[in-house]
């Protein structure tokens, strides 16, 4: 309903099998020729509940970007009264609203967290998500940096998530999280510092960030 009101074309769905499939990024990639006459894609993950709001500010911020911004990204919190799921939300409304726009003004350019996030079209087409990679999402956001682009984020706009079931599942989640920012981190870091080392402080500062808390 959230896309429906946001989108003035009528609404469509279209569902896949993916037998190929490996990754969330082999899934990714073969949904991107769904977005060829569109200007803006929208990405969310199947537990995302969004609001018609938080599309048309994401999308808003994008059309009124330079054409180097290709990518708006929104804010994911944690849906729940539990102390637990509260705790959680509290660390994404902090890595959201304060990191995030930290790393923006410190390093040029936001990074891209996988969903809730508004992308030109276009650009997504070109460049993919590699099934390589544990991050994928950290990945592109490098790949489209290192070009000269940007990443912007806009915490207002907000989608609410699932939360992880218990502190074993929290910390399982982070570390792996932790492995992927680290390998590509791995792969670009060469590429940053000689093509856009402001980025590269933003790539440090989180990385010293997640192995030092997780």
């Amino acid at each position: 309903e959230a896309l429906r009101a946001a989108e003035p074309t009528p609404a469509r769905l279209v569902l896949q099998h993916n037998e190929r499939a490996t990754s969330k990024a082999a899934n990714l990639n073969a949904a991107l020729s769904l977005t060829e006459g569109h200007a803006i894609t929208f990405l969310i993950d199947a537990d995302h509940h969004v609001t018609a709001d938080s599309v048309r500010q994401v999308t808003a911020v994008l059309d009124a970007s330079p054409r180097s911004t290709v990518c708006v990204q929104g804010s994911v919190l944690v849906r729940g009264e539990a102390c637990w799921d509260m705790t959680l939300s509290t660390l994404s409304w902090y890595f959201y609203a304060m990191v995030l726009p930290a790393f923006e003004a410190c390093g040029g350019a936001s990074m891209f967290v996988g969903a809730s996030a508004c992308w030109r079209s276009s650009v997504l087409r070109k460049y993919g998500f590699s099934d390589q990679m544990i991050a994928e999402d950290d990945d592109l956001t490098m790949r489209v940096v290192r070009d000269g682009l940007d990443v912007q984020v806009w915490p207002l706009a907000e989608t609410t998530e699932l939360p992880a079931e218990g502190v074993a599942a929290f910390l399982s989640q982070r570390l792996r999280w932790c492995y992927g920012y680290e390998q590509s981190l791995n792969r670009h870091l060469c590429g940053l510092v000689c093509e856009r080392p402001r980025a590269l402080l933003q790539r440090l500062f989180a990385w010293y960030s997640y192995t030092m808390n997780f």
